[in-house]
């Protein structure tokens, strides 16, 4: 088998599985407090590596893997905290 023959099957393969993915963040669960963590936790993390490859492409500075994901959980913690605080109110 060649390489390209090799690419083509995992290209094909990534994106049925991307589309699943998406299909299932739709409607992750049918409790309504998972699905909003479900798509916080995805929103936070498309969010710090945007914000991580616009920091290494325009000044070139790159953060080591950990401190990524802490900046993930970080982020996660501070909107949950707020949903927390709105669901107490109400």
């Amino acid at each position: 088998m060649k390489l390209s023959e090799i690419i083509s099957k995992a290209e094909d393969l990534g994106s049925f599985y991307f589309s699943v993915f998406f299909r299932w963040l739709k409607d992750p669960s049918r409790d309504n407090n998972v699905s909003l963590i479900v798509r916080l936790i995805f929103q936070a993390v498309v969010y710090v590596i945007w914000k991580e490859r616009n920091q290494m492409l325009h000044l070139s500075v790159e953060k080591p893997p950990g401190i990524i994901i802490e900046e993930i959980k970080q982020v996660i913690r501070l909107r949950l905290d707020q949903v927390a605080r709105i669901q107490a109110v109400l």
